[in-house]
């Protein structure tokens, strides 16, 4: 059982002297601890100082031998942040339950991005379901709270159909989502291009939680916090090339990053942890390997600088389809002002048979400042040896671009005349040809002024295709804003490996 624990300060004065404490449920064995050191039934992580707003997360993996059987409510004890504020002790405790049972039918995982995000963000999470049994599934629903934090969103603006009682989404109302079919081993990709409210205190936290189910099956949840900070030092993203992807094919994974602050952030460490599943082929050049940690030591990142490590992975010729490898561990960290400023990144990547519908991303420029035109082109491409019919592309349209008119969009529109902020742009290419690739593309333009990105800040994109075959395919990309540091070279880390065995045993 995996935990992530986010925390943060919301008040107006620091909090000294604080600890993050977790207490282990009987039998439990600690796996993996971020950081944390036991201390009898308790794991301990010693945070110094939490200034106003400042915020963190750590991961805690814990086993059970023998495992809990079936049925089993399992109920994490306590976890509890403490700390002094002007030398009185201030807490607060959280607790969760899990349940235990047998691989359910549907799977079902959630991203967020960004992460931290800031009051008043742009935030849109995506949820995406998989069908991991051997037969149709109908009646396929998926549920979301509208959580707490988000304004107000129309049902016109959710994806894929979705929808709150009345005309609009508001906070504590449930969203709701009638997919009808899925074939064995499909997938299918929702999102909720929502805003946080403008006014939130930094420090907090917004729960999210989701369901799905389908005829005949148990549900399936997921759960997950965004994180609310102030002026974030730190941009990140995770970026995964075109997918699904098959067993046994490679995937590009990007990590770009940015320091949005006015001043320097010293020890720069970029790192993430492979899942199970994946495997490296290449990667961008300096990076350290302990077990499945892959960290970078960046050093300096200056006010406004951007850059990127990169990672060639390759999925494993066992996975399943429908199987969903989570990169959830993505992490940037640094020093500043006695700080210790953090930023998250995380990814779902899909397994699937075989990939017949598919879309990639190309930018230009990647590396861009306020107001600069980028031009943005969408490749939608047939792999199947028969015709996708009813093929259709959705892009929220991101933070930090200008209103754009739908005569700037090739073939596509977002609903009204133009396109803003939170919009969903949709083009509807129609029949592609097996084998048959179709261009589509936009020209926004970098927000200037006022109310331009700070330099050191990404501008994340997002898009998603889909036919009337049930096929889908989704895409990432990050545009970055500030002075681009180039990256190390990418290794090959299968002739690395061989080299290593040459020299240690000749």
């Amino acid at each position: 059982v995996e935990y992530r624990l986010s925390f943060g300060n919301p008040s107006q004065v620091a909090t000294t002297d604080a600890q993050l404490m977790l207490q282990l449920p009987g039998g439990a064995q600690v796996l993996m601890a971020d950081g944390g050191v036991l201390q009898g039934d308790m794991l301990v992580w010693d945070l110094d100082e939490l200034a106003p707003g400042q915020v963190g997360r750590r991961t805690v993996r814990i086993g059970f031998d023998p495992p809990p059987p079936n049925g089993t409510l399992l109920r994490l004890p306590m976890v509890r942040l403490a700390g002094l504020q002007d030398f009185v002790e201030r807490q607060t405790w959280a607790s969760r339950d899990v349940r235990i049972g047998e691989m359910p039918q549907l799977g079902l995982e959630m991203d967020l991005a960004p992460d931290p995000a800031r009051p008043g963000d742009l935030a849109v999470p995506r949820l995406t379901v998989t069908n991991r049994s051997a037969v149709l599934q109908t009646g396929l629903q998926v549920e979301m709270l509208y959580p707490s934090g988000f304004g107000s969103l129309a049902n016109s603006g959710l994806s894929d159909g979705g929808f709150c009682p009345g005309t609009t989404c508001n906070p504590g109302q449930l969203v709701t989502w009638n997919l009808g079919s899925l074939p064995p081993g499909g997938g299918r990709t929702i999102f909720v291009p929502a805003s946080l409210v403008p006014a939130m205190s930094a420090g907090v936290h917004v729960p999210l939680s989701a369901r799905t189910t389908a005829d005949g099956l148990r549900d399936r949840w997921r759960r997950e916090s965004l994180v609310v900070a102030g002026p974030n030092t730190f941009a990140l993203a995770l970026d995964l090339e075109d997918g699904p992807h098959a067993p046994g094919s490679n995937v590009m994974l990007r990590l770009h990053y940015g320091n949005r602050s006015n001043q320097p952030i010293e020890n720069t460490r970029l790192r993430f942890e492979l899942p199970p599943g994946l495997s490296l082929v290449t990667i961008s050049d300096g990076a350290i390997q302990n077990g499945r940690w892959i960290e970078w030591p960046v050093g300096t990142l200056e006010p406004g600088q951007v850059s990127r490590r990169s990672a060639l992975l390759r999925v494993d010729s066992a996975a399943q389809p429908a199987e969903l490898l989570k990169l959830v561990r993505a992490r940037i960290s640094g020093d500043t002002n006695l700080l210790n400023p953090e930023a998250w990144a995380d990814g779902t990547l899909r397994v699937a048979a075989q990939r017949n519908l598919s879309v990639s991303l190309a930018m230009n420029p990647q590396v861009a400042g306020p107001g600069e035109q980028l031009d943005i082109d969408l490749v939608v491409t047939n792999h199947a040896s028969v015709p996708a019919t009813g093929v259709r592309v959705d892009m929220p349209y991101p933070q930090h671009l200008s209103s754009l008119g739908n005569s700037a969009i090739t073939g596509g529109a977002c609903q009204g005349t133009a396109c803003n902020r939170g919009n969903t742009v949709t083009w509807t290419p129609g029949t592609l040809q097996p084998g048959e690739a179709r261009v589509l593309s936009l020209t926004p333009t970098v927000v200037s002024g006022t109310s331009a990105p700070a330099l050191g800040s990404l501008i994340r994109f997002y898009a998603r295709v889909r036919n009337e075959q049930l096929d889908q395919g989704v895409a990432a990309i990050s545009v970055l804003v500030g002075e681009w540091v180039e990256p190390p070279p990418m290794v090959d880390t299968l002739f690395a490996d061989r080299f290593e065995l040459a020299v240690v045993n000749p």
